[in-house]
């Protein structure tokens, strides 16, 4: 349409895009300050958004299509598809399921019995203290409160007369354990004399 001079009684409809809103959770608990992105391979094109206090999040002007909705926090990440019409907002909630790396095994003493109340501890790369836990009544022991796919030194006390014992048979260190995600690693550990690197 050519217009020329000033022309009135037009009326032009605007298209502003749509959005996409949720609300991110790590099991019951909102996400703060996580980013949410939006992208469409076919239009090439998309956005992203951080969520507030409460969670939520929205992501504006998007043109109409299918886009990949990703998140990513401390505690993993989840992704999924959103199909937006010209006429309508979508929602699109997106709960993490929080990834927990796991070490377990047994500790022994040298002859092979059960350690029972043993101490164990989980060292990262710089010496710091990760995670702990006891021996029970089989000799078993559980870290779960580890990064996945992290690699970690343990070292194990043996319970003597109700303390743990750093030196001579009750002590052992094993070698860098990478801590997994689900079923978790094996890593057994046999007291010693000294400190030594158990398979």
């Amino acid at each position: 349409v050519a217009l020329q001079g000033n022309t009135t009684g037009l009326n032009v409809a605007m298209e502003s895009g749509r959005a996409i809103t949720g609300t991110v959770t790590v099991g019951t608990t909102a996400v703060n300050g996580a980013w949410v992105n939006a992208w469409s391979e076919t239009l090439a094109t998309g956005g992203g958004a951080v969520t507030d206090a409460a969670g939520k999040y929205a992501i504006k002007g998007l043109p109409a299509g299918t886009y990949r909705v990703d998140v990513w926090t401390t505690e993993g990440t989840v992704g999924d598809t959103v199909t937006l019409t010209a006429g309508a907002d979508q929602v699109k909630d997106l709960s993490v399921v929080k990834s927990l790396g796991i070490i377990h095994g047994k500790v022994t003493q040298a002859d092979t019995t059960a350690s029972v109340k043993a101490l164990v501890l989980a060292y990262d790369g710089s010496g710091m203290e990760r995670d702990r836990a006891v021996s029970d009544a089989n000799g078993d022991y559980k870290l779960e409160g580890l990064e996945p796919n992290q690699s970690y030194t343990l070292k194990v006390f043996g319970a003597t007369n109700g303390n743990w014992s750093t030196t001579g048979s009750g002590y052992a260190a094993s070698c860098a354990v990478t801590a997994t995600s689900g079923n978790g690693t094996t890593q057994n550990l046999t007291l010693g004399t000294t400190a030594q690197c158990v398979p």
